[in-house]
């Protein structure tokens, strides 16, 4: 496990306004925050879809699947570049054939949870090809097992232990694809809170309104499964109901586990740097949680796997 008390500088990522601004000065596992101002939410603020917005829960805390995607967030506008309407020409249509159900956005869906243990043994069992995995950058791979044994019980858990090959394989597999662009292909370090371009940014932030995914620019504790919430391990997804959004119906985009993104440095291979987003229950909320942060890609590695981080699937 990474400990919290490792030696982590924090730099500066791009700001919602600058699209086209890039990263300078960035150091060894610096964790970036972006400057630009937020939402005005205050503290406490329900979050997009309501206090309501429950996943079900069970008695010993796990969860099952949250609502499947029945238009959550489908009329979601404001996405720039979307005409006056706010809607694109073509929507998304949210179809897939793996993995967790998807949240419709503007012009393109999410999952609505990270992958689960089960749904990664589903892919494992269907005997994955290593070609679902890019070459060259993924050509070290002979396999798309974990590099730790999927625990039993904890199927409704986030799998972790895995990198970004496989995270990467198993969108495709699925009919999906890690979140990168928006416009397709992968997004970059520069742009990872850039809501023109990144995926997984838009949908955290609410198109760049917030600094966390329950609203506002204020950090609640408790709201989702980080270090502050105290539970010192995974929790099954959609567990923390009042970690959702940024759009409805998509949950733990704060906490529980770090998610693989389609944004790396290179594509040579093994060694490749590459982002991970969104916290997990070992680091704190208040600045690794944030939508416009991140693990810095210079000391992620492609092929690097810790038991704090998972992943999740955008559609166009």
């Amino acid at each position: 496990m990474r400990s919290q008390s490792a030696t982590l500088a924090l730099g500066a990522v791009v700001t919602v306004l600058c699209a086209c601004s890039q990263l300078t000065g960035l150091s060894d596992l610096e964790l970036a925050t972006a400057t630009g101002t937020a939402g005005d939410a205050d503290a406490g603020a329900a979050p997009p879809g309501g206090e309501d917005a429950t996943a079900p829960t069970t008695s010993d805390g796990s969860s099952s699947s949250p609502p499947a995607d029945d238009a959550a967030g489908s009329d979601a506008a404001g996405v720039p570049g979307t005409g006056d309407s706010g809607a694109p020409s073509s929507p998304p249509a949210c179809v897939a054939t793996g993995g967790p159900s998807l949240v419709k956005l503007a012009n393109f869906c999410i999952d609505s949870t990270e992958v689960t243990n089960d749904q990664y043994q589903s892919f494992l069992s269907a005997s994955p090809a290593l070609t679902l995995a890019p070459s060259p950058a993924c050509s070290y791979k002979t396999s798309f097992a974990p590099s730790s044994a999927i625990p039993s019980g904890k199927g409704s858990e986030p799998v972790v232990w895995v990198d970004w090959c496989d995270a990467y394989a198993f969108c495709n597999w699925a009919g999906k694809h890690l979140c990168g662009a928006i416009q397709g292909g992968s997004s970059s370090e520069a742009n990872a809170a850039n809501p023109l371009v990144d995926e997984w940014y838009v949908a955290c932030s609410m198109d760049g309104a917030d600094v966390y995914p329950y609203g506002g620019s204020t950090y609640v504790a408790g709201k989702c499964n980080d270090s502050e919430a105290k539970t010192g391990s995974l929790r099954g997804v959609g567990t923390f109901p009042g970690c959702v959004g940024g759009y409805p119906g998509i949950y733990d985009m704060n906490g529980n586990a770090y998610e693989w993104e389609d944004a790396c440095a290179v594509a040579v291979g093994a060694s490749d740097s590459c982002v991970i987003r969104g916290g997990a229950f070992d680091f704190s909320g208040t600045g690794y949680g944030g939508c416009n942060t991140y693990f810095n890609d210079y000391t992620v590695e492609r092929s690097d796997t810790y038991d704090d981080t998972g992943f999740r699937c955008c559609d166009d």
